[in-house]
């Protein structure tokens, strides 16, 4: 008798299973036939119960800080622009094509969500706001944010001159000495990010600053090397993170939350006094923004912190990769010298300045093709839905993406399809900025509604740290002999091992 009650439940879920697949398979074939899709490449063909092969060559290459390149070198280019796999027994679509990038963030907008791995992966550190919220609250947190993010904060030389003075003042030069680089304008953007927003600054640009902002700077560190592995873990991502990733969480709201009450705190104060701050008072700030809204205290928090995470990643990826790429290139940053002498005769830039300097600009934008720091994105669907190609053994055909199925896009191969770029598509080439004028080909912060929100200060911010760097030092070289790039993913891409110059006055 025990047997039997052992055996009808087991039974009954190979029952249930079996009635889910063929009524998928069911609806799959209808809307195929409806809509002129084909099945895609499939990757795991020979492995189609877990992807054990995949998941273990995924994270083979992750190891070794090569997990994007081995994706384009290695899979997009034996299976083609677009091909289904498995991973942890996930099934998933990857994909780098232009069409179907436009589909998902623009055209078809709609039919897509960021959906709940990314959301519950990074809800320990970020709650839920713009950057992993869907429907109703992405749409109150974008409403909330956008109206509150000035185009005077993102302008804001004065700040960013403040914190590169303190910066220069501390990091170490000169005697021919290595230093990681990456590490220092890591702590200046968090010192700028978060005066910026919460009008106090961490000041872990200071050996000797508050040794909460230092266990700050540490506890955002830890987290966010914990969502990378989460999201490589697929349904498993339960199983990593442990005491650290919930002590380093618990660092980040000690620190971010009592500014958050005090700024509540005012603006409740305010309200009863009548005295509300406008965007251009000086007293106007991001946080204090949001607590004049009337929102609550922990939704403050949690949009404070996706706008920070956001900012402060996504800049220092770019400023970081920007001065290896010069130290590896004498040439541009010769050329680049020459026009920042040439248009500021030494004297500090402006924001017009740095939007007017073509060749900075030129660099930026070619550094953001090859190094994005979004440089792949998740998307599950929300309904049975397409994506324009990727069907049938040459990809051309729409492709068939059920509701609930995954979407990988991988913006770091688009920016290297020799077919887009051209046969130099691995290269650091800045000119090639004078003719080119890409749409859904270029993507560095994603596109449509969910562009990410730090675009505007990451560019400002990196113009005006590489003139002023290029001002400050006239030495910039490589290491001798040099070391190899290696991806380090988290939040941003960034590199494994840090950014190694010499630099010196």
């Amino acid at each position: 008798m025990l047997d039997l009650f052992v055996a009808l439940p087991a039974v009954a879920l190979l029952l249930c299973w079996v009635w889910r697949r063929i009524d998928f398979e069911r609806r799959r074939k209808a809307f195929s036939r409806d809509h002129g899709c084909l099945p895609p490449v499939n990757a795991s063909r020979f492995d189609p119960i877990l992807g054990i092969y995949h998941t273990f060559n995924i994270a083979r290459a992750s190891a070794k800080g090569r997990h994007l390149q081995n994706l384009h070198d290695n899979l997009f280019s034996k299976y083609g622009n677009s091909f289904s796999m498995l991973v942890m027994g996930q099934p998933i679509l990857l994909t780098n094509d232009p069409r179907n990038l436009q589909a998902i963030l623009a055209t078809q907008f709609g039919d897509f969500e960021i959906g709940t791995r990314r959301r519950d992966v990074m809800a320990d550190l970020l709650g839920v706001g713009i950057f992993n919220a869907d429907g109703d609250a992405w749409a109150h947190a974008r409403a909330t944010i956008r109206p509150n993010l000035t185009r005077k904060q993102f302008t804001d030389v004065v700040l960013f001159e403040k914190h590169f003075q303190v910066w220069m003042n501390h990091m170490p030069v000169g005697q021919g000495k290595l230093l990681d680089v990456q590490e220092w304008v890591f702590r200046f953007t968090l010192d700028v990010g978060t005066e910026l927003l919460c009008d106090k600054s961490a000041d872990t640009l200071h050996p000797e600053g508050a040794a909460a902002g230092h266990r700050f700077g540490w506890a955002i560190d830890t987290a966010c090397d914990v969502i990378s592995v989460r999201m490589q873990l697929g349904k498993l991502w339960r199983l990593y993170g442990g005491r650290d990733n919930r002590e380093a969480c618990q660092a980040v709201r000690d620190y971010i939350d009592p500014m958050v009450h005090e700024a509540v705190k005012r603006a409740k104060l305010a309200k009863q006094l009548g005295d509300g701050v406008v965007e251009d008072d000086p007293r106007y700030t991001f946080l204090g923004a949001l607590a004049n809204e009337g929102l609550g205290a922990e939704e403050i928090s949690s949009h404070v912190l996706n706008m920070l995470f956001a900012a402060r990643a996504s800049t220092a990826s770019l400023i970081s990769s920007v001065i290896r790429l010069l130290a590896e290139n004498t040439r541009v940053q010769t050329r680049l010298r020459h026009e920042i002498q040439d248009s500021l005769n030494g004297r500090l830039p402006t924001y017009e300045d740095v939007r007017n300097l073509t060749y900075l600009n030129y660099i930026i934008k070619e550094t953001l093709r090859l190094y994005p720091p979004a440089p792949q994105s998740l998307r599950a669907a929300i309904k049975d839905t397409t994506l324009p190609v990727g069907g049938g053994p040459d990809g051309t055909a729409p492709v068939f993406i059920p509701k609930g199925g995954e979407v990988g896009f991988i913006i770091y191969s688009t920016h290297r399809r020799t077919d887009i770029w051209g046969d130099d598509a691995d290269q650091f080439r800045p000119e090639r900025w004078e003719t080119v004028k890409p749409l859904f080909q270029y993507l560095p912060f994603n596109a449509g509604p969910r562009i990410c929100p730090g675009q505007s200060l990451a560019q400002a911010e990196a113009g005006y740290v590489i003139a002023r760097f290029l001002q400050e030092y006239s030495v910039l070289k490589p290491p001798n002999p040099p070391r190899p790039y290696r991806e380090y993913l988290h939040i941003s891409l960034a590199a494994k091992g840090g950014v190694w110059v010499t630099v010196d006055r």
